[in-house]
């Protein structure tokens, strides 16, 4: 009952949303707010599919470290579900939009069969730069949270799935 409950509350939500855009800019980027496989939940977000209005723009999560209890910005080119506010994910750096990938293997030469293969991907990741006119999807109802001075890191949401 209590997920309905959130997943409505959700829904509405998303139907009632005023998006705008922020500059990255406005965001502190530290490389290291979070550390690969780290485990959090999140407590804001604003994602939508990819259309000619989102293309080049981030995703935008806060979460709460289940290490440190530090609140951090997540910026992702993905947009991953979030169904319950107890819900665990974990960070991850790995390369952010396939098509990014796929686009920058198609540049340093790498032939799309061995975009998969690792060490490419790392050659990849390294030379990877972020673009400082991609945008941060807004909701200007929700800048009292979104607008912040919390850290903020580029990269990915992975679901922790935990057995006992």
């Amino acid at each position: 009952m209590r997920n309905s409950i959130f997943l409505l509350v959700v829904g509405l939500l998303i139907s009632c949303q005023n998006i705008e855009y922020s500059d990255l800019s406005e965001f502190n980027i530290e490389e290291n707010a979070l550390e690969e496989g780290e485990e959090f939940k999140v407590i804001y977000s604003l994602t939508l599919a990819q259309n000619d209005n989102t293309e080049n723009a981030f995703n935008h999560y806060i979460v709460i470290s289940q290490e440190s209890g530090d609140t951090v910005n997540l910026l992702s080119s993905g947009a991953s579900p979030v169904r319950d506010r107890d819900e665990v994910f974990s960070f991850s750096s790995k390369y952010n939009n396939f098509l990014d990938l796929v686009a920058k293997s198609y540049t340093e030469g790498f032939e799309l069969d061995s975009v998969l293969d690792l060490t490419n991907i790392d050659k990849l990741e390294s030379d990877r730069k972020i673009d400082p006119s991609r945008k941060v999807l807004r909701d200007s109802k929700f800048d009292s949270i979104a607008k912040n001075t919390h850290p903020t890191i580029i990269g990915n949401l992975t679901t922790v799935t935990k057995i006992d």
